[in-house]
């Protein structure tokens, strides 16, 4: 095997003096200098935008549906469901989802629809309260080890 291993090399116009050089090594962290200290930087999150004191147009509070759809992981199964104000959605006898608003086209973004939503465990421990949105759904997660869920519309009227 190494004798057709040379060959090859050498017909490719490389050396073997070539092929002995040290190979400089991509930079790690602490080679890089910060440009900038992002420890300082000015942080928003949703909950923050949505606690101003001007609501947005497309804020829904009461008569709205929330279309949500909630992936079990182990068995990578998907339910879909529509929840107001007014009801709420016992998964599986283990989480308890409520929508409490909703806003269409967030950020004037057409379909970007997100909910505002609280999830409880069958004990009323509160796993999750904020923000879900359909097309950002990586950047407003809630976290469980058996559950994903996604928010599909928001629909008013």
């Amino acid at each position: 095997m190494h004798k057709l291993f040379i060959p090859t090399v050498l017909a490719l116009g490389f050396s073997t003096s070539v092929l002995a050089q040290p190979i400089p090594l991509a930079p790690t962290f602490a080679d890089i200098e910060p440009t900038q200290d992002l420890t300082q930087a000015p942080t928003t999150s949703f909950d923050d935008f949505f606690a101003q004191e001007e609501k947005p147009e497309n804020l829904h509070e009461q008569g709205f549906e929330l279309s949500i759809r909630v992936l079990e992981r182990f068995n990578d199964t998907t339910d879909d469901f529509t929840i107001s104000p007014q009801n709420s959605v016992i998964y599986r006898n283990t989480l308890l989802i409520r929508a409490e608003s909703c806003v269409t086209d967030f950020n004037n973004i057409p379909g970007n629809d997100g909910g505002f939503i609280t999830v409880e465990n069958r004990d009323g421990d509160m796993l999750y309260k904020g923000w879900i949105f359909k097309s950002m759904p990586s950047l407003t997660v809630f976290e469980h080890p058996d559950y994903d869920i996604l928010v599909r519309s928001c629909v008013v009227g």
